[in-house]
């Protein structure tokens, strides 16, 4: 286990203690705040530090600015004491948007620009991860009241800037979690998951504020230092661009991980808008338009992906037709394996050195293919010792298979 981690943990602890005081005593509001800012200050302070030690360090310091924006939100709203609360959150808000632009270009930095993908799933993906996360975030922003339209239009504004701004930092974290190396996938997913708890707590927290509820900012404060204290997790399990371990040996089962995350964006998107419509909230038609939105986009991107599928697989048809015809009519003996080292099929050359023996050799639970060939190559040619009418041709060809096990008896000997 890293060291470092320990830093986490020793940040982790006070700062969910002071969470759970400030939930359990309304009079520690502030206790729980200054909390927030703190953790906000320790993992810039992280994600610099460990950063820069990695393969893309660039990338990592520019991460760490992003916690710094939040923080001077908490600071300006602690000096300008804003008595509404929706100017609470406009003033929360004002210096935060610009943190999340930064956290998302540093996410695709993190991805880096050769693996980004192009073609037409990387204009249609995207914007399904956008859409998705709009919807979302704007429900979350704005709460279960329709508070926007009770909003002045510059409140509006920055709101509006706060959910783009929020969203295109999910779609970022997405996006790196398709397209990464698969030794860094672990670090993209703690990545996207802290992205994930932070948009809810920042958005849940503007919502508590909105409404006037001690209960979601409590809840707001949680998510928010636990998706901080998991960007700080995500550096420590960089590896950089050094070479991965060593893939253990025997079949491993995969995920398409970029297969499952459009249909989870919309699968989140449609929970979220159900979940507010189901307990009697009204969603606008701007809600209702990303949806079907979504639903096409989603639609859109399964369809590129099956026409993708069936140009691999008339390739790969193409090439196997090739590979036969290939084999079929050279004079070499060829045999393919499987992953138990098994010969899963023989070309028609090696019935010619070894006759019969050659089928017997398909399917066989043997260790060693090699002692295979050697084996049955060594039974025909004991019985060829009694054929004097076999061709020289094709006696050659046995003998030279068969003569191996006598001198490796005679090595051994």
């Amino acid at each position: 286990m890293d060291p470092r981690r320990w830093w986490l943990l020793a940040v982790a602890v006070p700062a969910f203690l002071a969470c759970t005081a400030a939930a359990a005593t309304p009079a520690l509001q502030k206790l729980g705040d200054l909390s927030v800012v703190l953790v906000g200050l320790a993992i810039s302070a992280v994600l610099w530090t460990v950063g820069r030690r990695s393969g893309r360090s660039a990338a990592w310091r520019l991460f760490a600015a992003a916690p710094l924006f939040p923080v001077l939100g908490a600071v300006l709203e602690a000096a300008l004491a804003p008595g509404e609360p929706a100017d609470v959150v406009v003033v929360r808000w004002l210096p935060t948007v610009p943190g999340y632009a930064i956290a998302a270009v540093a996410l695709l930095a993190l991805a880096g620009r050769s693996r980004l993908r192009t073609g037409r799933r990387a204009a249609v993906e995207p914007a399904l991860f956008l859409t998705a996360s709009l919807v979302t975030v704007r429900l979350l922003v704005g709460g279960l009241g329709d508070e926007w339209s009770g909003m002045a239009p510059g409140e509006r504004l920055v709101l509006g800037a706060a959910v783009v701004a929020t969203s295109v930092t999910m779609t970022a974290a997405l996006l790196l979690l398709c397209v990464v190396e698969p030794a860094r996938r672990w670090m993209a997913a703690v990545l996207l998951v802290g992205t994930v708890l932070l948009t809810s707590g920042r958005g849940l927290g503007t919502s508590g504020v909105l409404t006037e509820t001690v209960a979601l900012s409590a809840v707001a404060r949680f998510l928010v230092v636990g998706g901080l204290l998991l960007l700080g997790l995500a550096v420590l399990l960089d590896p950089g661009r050094q070479d991965p371990a060593p893939a253990a040996r025997g079949p491993r089962r995969t995920v398409e991980v970029g297969q499952l995350l459009p249909m989870a964006a919309l699968l989140v998107a449609v929970t979220s808008a159900g979940i507010v419509r189901f307990t009697g909230h009204h969603l606008d038609m701007v809600t209702w338009a990303g949806l079907v939105l979504a639903v096409l986009l989603a639609a859109a991107q399964r369809w590129i992906s099956a026409c993708q599928e069936q140009h691999l697989w008339a390739r790969l048809r193409r090439s196997e037709a090739y590979f036969r015809s290939l084999v079929h009519s050279g004079v070499d003996a060829v045999v393919i394996l499987d992953d138990a080292l098994r010969v899963t099929w023989a070309s028609p050359a090696l019935e010619r050195v070894l006759g019969p023996a050659a089928a017997q050799l398909v399917g066989r639970p043997r260790d060693d293919p090699v002692d295979q060939l050697l084996a049955a190559g060594q039974v025909v040619d004991d019985a060829d010792d009694h054929d004097h009418g076999a061709g020289d041709e094709n006696r050659d060809g046995i003998l030279g298979i068969g003569e191996a096990p006598r001198e490796s008896r005679q090595l051994r000997g």
